[in-house]
């Protein structure tokens, strides 16, 4: 009789989206973090602010490990290409994953 053999089931992965709803009834806005699937769909942030909102949403949403990825776009210019016209360098920017293993 063979084995039978466990393959663990792959993380659900998230990545953090911040918003601002409107109320439409009075106009009031709040800003949101929502969890989102896909990396395209995230909210880009710098170093500082993606760690603070890693530390703050660690706490509040226990059993998913939160981690940044740096995230470079396609219309950076090359570092030589951009010190030539007279650019300074783009700051990191990051977004933030989510993994939870269940």
């Amino acid at each position: 009789m063979p084995t039978p053999s466990f393959t663990p089931s792959p993380p659900n992965m998230f990545y953090i989206a911040a918003n601002i709803i409107f109320d439409l009834a009075t106009g009031e806005t709040k800003n949101v973090l929502m969890l989102v699937n896909r990396a395209e769909d995230a909210t880009i942030f710098s170093a500082e602010d993606a760690q603070s909102y890693i530390n703050f949403v660690k706490h509040r949403a226990k059993g998913i490990v939160w981690s940044p990825e740096q995230v470079s776009s396609a219309t950076d210019l090359p570092p030589i290409l951009g010190k030539a016209l007279g650019r300074s360098e783009q700051p990191a920017r990051f977004i933030i994953k989510g993994l939870q293993y269940v």
